[in-house]
């Protein structure tokens, strides 16, 4: 279920990105890619992370790049920016408070997963 959830956020957010590409042919393409994930566990993603870490340095650098080249619309301190609307505490400090204590609920699932793979379980 977890894989599953993960690979339609990837869809989603390739997807907007991407509208000319069509949500289904992007169902099968991840889920060609998570379902082994799913059945092999940390050995099928510790060889994808291998054949994948060069792309995410090319992308690094090519964003690091973007970002030196390019002028940035905000004049004024980048510390200081905050986009219209944004309000400091109430609403959003709690939105943050459950984001975090929603990834430590996660972390017992990943730890679980990673016994799996290794035997223990």
């Amino acid at each position: 279920m977890y894989c599953a959830l993960e690979g339609m956020i990837l869809v989603a957010s390739v997807h907007h990105f991407l509208p000319s590409i069509p949500q289904w042919v992007l169902i099968v393409f991840f889920g060609l890619i998570v379902i082994p994930l799913n059945r092999f566990g940390i050995k099928q993603l510790d060889k994808l992370q291998k054949w994948s870490l060069p792309i995410f340095f090319l992308f690094l650098i090519a964003a690091i790049i973007m970002n030196f080249t390019t002028t940035s619309v905000y004049e004024d301190n980048f510390w200081t920016y905050m986009p219209e609307g944004v309000q400091v505490g109430g609403t959003t400090l709690l939105f943050c408070i459950g984001i975090q204590h929603g990834i430590m609920g996660l972390t017992p699932l990943l730890s679980t997963d990673y016994t799996r793979t290794n035997g223990f379980l």
